[in-house]
């Protein structure tokens, strides 16, 4: 049975002076509060301490608890009319090794599952065994010395050259020089085959001062919720969706900032070994790249009668009496669908162009 806690309230009058009794658990007339009660155990009991006040019954008389009236001997303590009143207190929760009572996952044993990849059954997959036995080099010196890389190497100065990427300048005192390496990725077909190695030359654009070689390099792409619209507008309609890749995207743009870069390791020219490239179209690494790529595409399409919609500035639109045309950017892909099919062909048309 749910016993009541002693008072607390410290007794208004002297413990020596007569009181009546009102309370019923500490003989105080004012009034008390509600007991609080909590259920008591066989374990955790608490006998109440000798100073506390004890409940008397109806037939007690209002003496003063010190006076013994009756008692044949001074060193007995008086005979109480009812036994000591007994509580309970909550067992404390146990410490954890972490110093909090917080249940984490690691207290309840949730981990995350960690998925092993199970290669035994990779022999039987021709592209999964080519894409694990292939060792691409991750240096010019060890790409220097296979004849095919070596290719690739020339095939990718070329196309930089062809598109007059850079001039070779004197390299200008107290300027930041941007340095560059190479990238080598072997490129596969579904069946495991080698298609073709390919040599990319990057910029190292995290050597880039802000403020003086790169300003602005914000580039903008296509919201999730723009694809779901427009696709969904192509299903309702039946219409033709077109992707496009861009091949080497990023050296079309043009740069606004002047930017230096070190020559390429492997075909530094031995006439002009101390000059610098003056990079005048960007390159994959630069930070303003992006940025250059999107500006230029973005002109090519206006200047073709597109419209850069508000809601999403890499949507364009394109409307000529009842025919529409919707294009989507994403970097260098391009999604492409309209209602007239002989538009969309001229326009793909003008952009291998």
């Amino acid at each position: 049975m749910p016993v009541p806690r002693a008072c607390s309230k410290p007794p208004a009058l002297s413990p020596c002076q007569p009181r009546p009794f009102s309370c019923g658990v500490c003989a105080d007339p004012r009034p008390c509060p509600a007991p609080v009660t909590t259920p008591a155990t066989a374990t955790d009991t608490l006998v109440a301490e000798p100073d506390d006040p004890i409940p008397s019954d109806s037939n007690a008389s209002s003496e003063p608890l010190g006076s013994a009236a009756g008692s044949d001997s001074d060193d007995d303590p008086p005979a109480s009319p009812n036994p000591a009143p007994s509580v309970s207190i909550p067992t404390p929760l146990d410490p954890s090794p972490a110093g909090h009572p917080m249940i984490t996952r690691a207290k309840a044993g949730i981990f995350k599952p960690r998925h092993q990849a199970d290669l035994a059954h990779t022999s039987d997959h021709g592209l999964y065994s080519a894409l694990f036995a292939s060792t691409d080099p991750s240096i010019h010196h060890d790409a220097l010395r296979d004849p095919k890389w070596v290719a690739a190497m020339r095939s990718e100065m070329h196309a930089l050259s062809r598109n007059a990427t850079w001039s070779l300048v004197p390299r200008p005192p107290n300027t930041n020089v941007v340095g560059c390496r190479g990238l080598f990725r072997t490129k596969y077909l579904a069946d495991g085959s080698i298609d073709r190695h390919k040599a990319r030359l990057v910029a190292q654009g995290f050597s880039q001062v802000p403020g003086l070689d790169c300003s602005h390099t914000f580039s903008p792409v296509v919201k999730a919720a723009t694809i779901r619209v427009v696709l969904t507008l192509a299903v309702i309609n039946q219409w033709k969706l077109h992707q496009l890749d861009v091949n080497n995207a990023f050296l079309h743009g043009n740069l606004t900032d002047i930017v230096y870069m070190k020559q390429p390791p492997g075909f530094i020219d031995p006439r002009y070994p101390d000059h610098a490239c003056k990079l005048h179209k960007a390159m994959y690494g630069l930070q303003q790249a992006p940025r250059a790529w999107f500006h230029r595409l973005s002109s090519f399409l206006v200047t073709n009668g597109f419209v850069c919609s508000r809601a999403d500035p890499s949507l364009f639109n394109f409307k000529r009496g009842a025919c529409f045309l919707y294009l989507l950017v994403y970097v260098d892909d391009l999604i492409l669908t309209g209602s007239d099919s002989s538009l969309i062909r001229s326009f793909i048309h003008k952009l291998h162009a």
